[in-house]
């Protein structure tokens, strides 16, 4: 057995990770999870941390003494209409205004929406459609309830954005320790790389875009030794303030 240190907790030298570091560590996915889900926000499932994996295999190599972490995925069209569309979500919702009110403009009536005119302005496509509605007189209320129906059918099909959180463990002689102690780096985001969920993605830098995808981040550090559970109701707290002010 190990030397047990007496701090704010008790660990084990030989196994810092272990016993109620690792119970913590998982309290604090799982809190975030619970917030998640409540009806504060709009995610739509049940979820459960998981292990980050940390044992060698054929194929990967781990480069952390484990932790945990969730990865939960949230349909764009679940969130409209409710009012708690996150603000970096209702922007890819705004940049695709005008080709949703395009597509269904085509569905609706079979012609092009040059029809309506010229168009090289953002939202000018949205506005000539919302305009051709109102023209449409008793029509108006049901084509108005037809582009509903139709943007929420959108994203139902083609945006899942993911919420993340980790609490990801180094050993001192790891290469991304910053405290030369067994420590924890805690952290929590929104992902809008649709339907992947990478981090990062080089390759939209080529086409104007940004290759991180990551947004409100909330990063932490804590030495094993600080880790008790008041550290973690303090930690999800503010990670959770975080989260709800994207």
């Amino acid at each position: 057995m190990g030397t047990i240190i007496e701090t704010g907790n008790r660990y084990n030298l030989d196994e810092p990770f272990e016993g109620e570091v690792h119970d913590l560590c998982r309290e604090y996915i799982a809190e975030l999870i619970e917030y998640l889900v409540s009806s504060d926000m709009s995610y739509q499932y049940e979820a459960e941390p998981e292990e980050i994996e940390n044992v060698s295999r054929s194929g990967f190599i781990p480069f952390t003494e484990g932790g945990w972490q969730m990865c939960l995925p949230q349909v764009i069209g679940f969130d409209i209409g409710t009012g708690k569309v996150p603000e970096p979500i209702q922007e890819i919702i705004d940049a695709n205004a005008d080709d949703v009110a395009e597509l269904w403009f085509e569905d609706e009536t079979g012609q092009s929406i040059t029809t309506l005119g010229e168009f090289k302005e953002r939202y000018e496509k949205l506005n000539a459609v919302q305009h051709w509605i109102e023209e449409q007189g008793e029509k108006a209320e049901s084509l108005r309830e037809s582009y509903w129906d139709f943007e929420h059918e959108y994203w139902m099909e083609s945006g899942v954005y993911f919420w993340k959180a980790r609490a990801i463990y180094y050993d001192a002689e790891n290469s991304d320790n910053v405290t030369g102690e067994p420590e924890v780096y805690f952290d929590a985001y929104l992902n809008t790389d649709l339907d992947y969920g990478r981090d990062h993605v080089s390759w939209l830098t080529y086409m104007g875009g940004k290759a991180d995808q990551t947004h409100g981040n909330f990063k932490k550090v804590v030495k094993v030794s600080d880790i008790k559970p008041g550290t973690i109701t303090s930690l999800a707290l503010e990670a959770l303030n975080h989260l709800k002010s994207i």
